[in-house]
């Protein structure tokens, strides 16, 4: 099994805000109008829980480019 490298975490999550990044500049009104949709009825508990894994998921991120860019020499 083929495990990604730190720095390969860092630019698939580039590419990720990236493609997302472009979809809000080109279709901003349907972005707009799903999330409107989809939040609207969304349970505040399922909201909260999403949130908690956004935050532990980008704890885990956090730190494993920490320890990327650590081992390359390009953090101070």
């Amino acid at each position: 099994m083929m495990f990604l490298s730190g720095a390969d975490w860092i630019r698939a999550i580039i590419l990720l805000f990236f493609l997302e990044g472009a979809l809000y500049l080109l279709f901003p009104v349907a972005i707009q109008g799903y999330a409107v949709r989809i939040l609207a009825d969304a349970p505040v508990n399922k909201l909260r829980l999403f949130g908690i894994l956004l935050l532990i998921i980008g704890f885990i991120l956090w730190v494993v480019a920490s320890n990327s860019l650590a081992g390359s020499g390009l953090a101070s």
